[in-house]
This record gives structure tokens, C-alpha cells and sequence, in this order.
């Protein structure tokens, strides 16, 4: 794979990569742009709609709050003497160009912080969006159906950190919409048009997105014919197969390269998301145009996990779970039981575990940040002046604790804030050696054999006033 990435990319210039993918970009663009529809506010819930941002904002300020700051948001910062088609190609694993565009102008102006308030849009925008097609597709218990969703913590936690999650997330949404406005229509699928449009811009984002793309494109196919696809749907479909073609290449070969997927396996909740999606296959009209679509997705993203082009994280599985969640609603709508208790039994079981984990990991999120400040006060006062870090990208989050950083711009940010001492900037790797301090989070066996001197769990840290033998990471 290394080898095919470096002959496709040997050839084409930074700029020349950047200006073709948003040259096509901006050709579906032209192509679909008056097909696009938005819900009419009689459309979105009320009172779901306020509740649900009253838990996105909270959830927002207590990160901010907090100061917590992740190594993966980091990693998306501005580097010193970078050109601009040179940063949007940054992320070759995500390439979250149009996230990148928008942070090159935000992050002079007011660092995380502008980038912050940036997703806490974007997030309250998929929020009305997914709320308004849950209402549709079943009603007065759909929209409080979303809140299955809209409580999982890695949903609410990716729509916050400065990541491109929320932008691709929002078009998500918004296809979503797309595909259910009419789904009461007893026409085999929808026009395409502004599926494909939204789908472009997800895709742009993150490759993996254009899985829904192409699932529902074979699921009007196979429903309805070739001829059933608007000659502007195939030719911007077109269009967004060879925009993506090359970031999923370079995508394929970064995971491989930098072991984000720990071998070719399946993600276990893939058999749940199938399992929601499967019961719908049997309806007909809409309703089984979006099932078989859904279900395309999951069967595709697995195929893409069992030959490793895919990581298997719980994150990669995001942009699939609010057409999973409505095709489930869809065919609870259409059985006998949709009037019973039923629904609104397993919506309760399910609402009380997202939120039993959702405090959890609010709560954990909190100590951590209590105990890397402890760790570090006690660190002052012996006077570390050489601090190394296993896994070295916990730095980020252990300084984030004792330092504000909610206006950082930079990458190397330690070498840009002033108020960091000197012995936490270095990155290097820990060789407890002599002077050094060894700061680790949640490991099983130690890093050294050096004493330990603090221990506030998560972080342990060592002092290694002799030289001691490396255990390794």
C-alpha cells in the first residue's frame, strides 16, 4: 500500500491535490446545489429540540470549563512555516479538508477557543436536524426516541473536541433528512439529488462516508432501475467517487502505516447496527429504500474492517447511527405494537444506561483532570526539571490540567506558551535515566524501575535519582 500511495502522489503537487478535490467539490456543487431542502420550523420538535440543546451546551461549557485538552486536537494545530495546501493535506488518515480550511482561519484568531465554538454550532445544528427525522419517522415518540443517540457518549465527546466529527456529522444528518421529508411517498426511493450533495460534503471529511453514498444509489438501483437516477445525480456521484478515490488511498495507507486498527476484524456493535437495520428490508416504498440503504452501509463499513482499510474504533461507526436509529423507527411504525408500551419501555432501558455512562465518564473525565493537577503541584515541589511522558500523547491532556490552554494556535504549543517550565516541553521519549521524572497514565506494568513518588490514578510518576534500566513501553 506504501508503494501505491507514493506512485499516485509522487507525480501531483500539494496544491494541485488541494485545488482538484475542491474543484469537484465545487462541480457537485453547481450541479445539485437548488435541490437541497431543509425541514420548516413546524417541522422540528419543540420542547425535544430545547432539551436536547440544553444537554449539548452543558456538555460543551463542562468540557470548557474543565480547560481539558485531547493530543488528536493537538495533532490538527497550525505548524511553523506550513503553507496552506500543505496543512489541509495534514490529516491523510481523515482528511478533514474543509475542517483544516476553516481552523487556518480560526486559529490565529482565537485559537481552540474559535474552533470550540465553531462544532458547538455545527453540533446543535445535527441535533435539530436528526430530531426533526426521528419526529418524521415516527412521530411524537421519535423525537424523544433521539435521545438513544444524542446521549451516547462518543457522539456528544466527538461533536466537542476540535475535530472535523461535527462537520461531517451535520451533512449526515441533513442526507438524512434528504432520504425521510416524504418518506410517507409510496415511490420506491427519493431524488437523490440532495442525498449525493450532502454525501459530498461528508465524504470530503471523512472517505468513509461515501459508503451511504454508494448504498443508496444500489438500493434505488435494484428497486427502481438505472433509469430511476437523475442524469445530475450520476454525473455528481461521479464526481464524488473521484474526489474521494485518492484521500481514501492515502487514508488506507495511514491507518496501515501508524496501526490504528489492531488487525482485520469486525467491530462487534456492527451486528447491532445490522440487527436494527434488517427487520426494515421487508417494507416496501421509502421505508425499504432506506432500510436497504442502512444496511448497505453497515455491510460495506464491515467488509472495510475484515480487510483492514477500515479501523474498527466505536468512532468510525458514527456517521451510520442516526440512519440506523430512524430505519429502526421506520419499521417499529408500520407493526401492531408501535401502539403498545413497548417503545416507550426500551427507550427508557436504553436512556437510563447512556445516561448511567454518560455520568460516568463525565465524572471520570473531571478526576482525571484532579489528579494530573495534584500530580503536577507535587512535581513542582520536588522541583522536576526533566519530565517525560508514557504514552507520550498524554502530555497534552496532563498539561491541559495546570495550564490554559483554550487559546493555543500552535502545534508545538509547549515551545509557544510561556507559562509551561521548561522540562515538560520536550517530547522525547523516557529513558529513566538519571534526574529524569517519568509521568505515566493507566498502564498495567510500570515503565521503570525507579520509585514512585506520586500516585493519583490515573497518573503515577517516578523519580529516577539514579540510573535505572528501562522496562519499555
Amino acid at each position: 500500500m506504501d508503494g501505491l500511495v507514493q506512485s499516485l502522489t509522487s507525480w501531483i503537487s500539494p496544491t494541485m491535490d488541494v485545488a482538484s478535490s475542491f474543484s469537484m467539490l465545487g462541480l457537485i456543487v453547481l450541479l445539485l446545489g437548488g435541490r437541497l431542502r431543509l425541514p420548516h420550523r413546524s417541522e422540528v420538535p419543540l420542547l425535544p429540540s430545547v432539551l436536547a440543546l440544553l444537554l449539548v451546551w452543558i456538555f460543551h461549557w463542562h468540557g470548557w470549563d474543565l480547560g481539558l485538552v485531547a493530543s488528536d486536537e493537538v495533532a490538527h494545530f497550525l505548524a511553523d512555516d506550513w503553507s496552506f495546501p500543505m496543512y489541509v493535506r495534514s490529516d491523510p488518515g481523515m482528511p478533514s479538508r474543509l475542517y483544516l480550511t476553516f481552523a487556518w482561519f480560526l486559529l490565529p484568531w482565537q485559537g481552540l477557543a474559535g474552533i470550540r465554538l465553531m462544532n458547538l454550532v455545527l453540533a446543535s445544528l445535527s441535533t435539530v436536524l436528526f430530531l426533526a427525522a426521528c419526529r418524521r419517522a415516527q412521530g411524537r415518540w421519535g423525537a424523544w426516541s433521539a435521545f438513544a443517540l444524542l446521549l451516547y457518549y462518543p457522539w456528544l465527546r466527538y461533536g466537542w473536541e476540535a475535530r472535523a466529527y461535527p462537520i461531517f456529522l451535520l451533512a449526515v444528518c441533513l442526507a438524512l433528512w434528504q432520504a425521510v421529508k416524504d418518506i410517507d411517498t409510496q415511490e420506491g426511493a427519493p431524488p437523490l439529488d440532495g442525498l449525493v450533495l450532502c454525501l459530498a460534503f461528508a465524504s470530503f471529511e471523512n472517505p468513509v462516508c461515501a459508503l451511504l453514498a454508494i448504498a443508496a444509489v444500489l438500493a434505488k438501483v435494484r428497486r427502481c432501475g438505472w433509469l430511476s437516477i437523475s442524469r445530475r445525480s450520476w454525473h455528481a456521484m461521479t464526481l464524488l467517487l473521484l474526489m474521494v478515490f485518492p484521500l481514501v488511498i492515502r487514508a488506507v495507507g495511514a491507518h496501515q502505516v501508524d496501526m490504528h486498527a489492531d488487525g482485520a476484524s469486525v467491530n462487534p456493535s456492527l451486528l447491532v447496527l445490522l440487527a436494527m437495520t434488517v427487520p426494515g428490508l421487508w417494507t416496501g416504498g421509502r421505508r425499504g429504500w432506506l432500510a436497504e440503504t442502512s444496511a448497505g452501509a453497515v455491510v460495506l463499513l464491515a467488509v472495510g474492517m475484515l480487510t483492514g482499510a477500515v479501523p474498527g474504533d466505536d468512532r468510525v461507526m458514527l456517521f451510520v447511527l442516526p440512519w440506523c436509529m430512524v430505519t429502526l423507527l421506520l419499521w417499529v411504525r408500520t407493526e401492531w405494537w408501535s401502539r403498545s408500551y413497548w417503545l416507550p419501555t426500551a427507550l427508557a432501558v436504553v436512556l437510563f444506561s447512556h445516561v448511567d455512562q454518560l455520568v460516568y465518564q463525565v465524572k471520570s473525565r473531571a478526576h482525571n483532570v484532579d489528579s494530573a493537577r495534584s500530580v503536577y503541584a507535587q512535581l513542582t515541589k520536588m522541583g522536576a526539571d526533566r519530565v517525560r511522558f508514557v504514552p507520550n500523547h498524554t502530555r497534552t491532556s496532563f498539561l491541559s490540567a495546570s495550564f490554559d490552554l483554550r487559546h493555543i494556535q500552535h502545534r508545538y504549543f509547549a515551545q509557544h506558551h510561556a507559562s509551561i517550565p521548561p522540562g515538560y516541553r520536550s517530547k522525547e521519549r523516557p529513558e529513566c535515566s538519571a534526574g529524569e521524572f517519568v509521568v505515566e497514565w493507566r498502564r498495567d506494568s510500570p515503565t521503570c524501575d525507579c520509585p514512585v513518588v506520586v500516585h493519583a490514578f490515573p497518573w503515577r510518576a517516578y523519580h529516577c535519582s539514579e540510573s535505572a534500566e528501562d522496562l519499555g513501553e
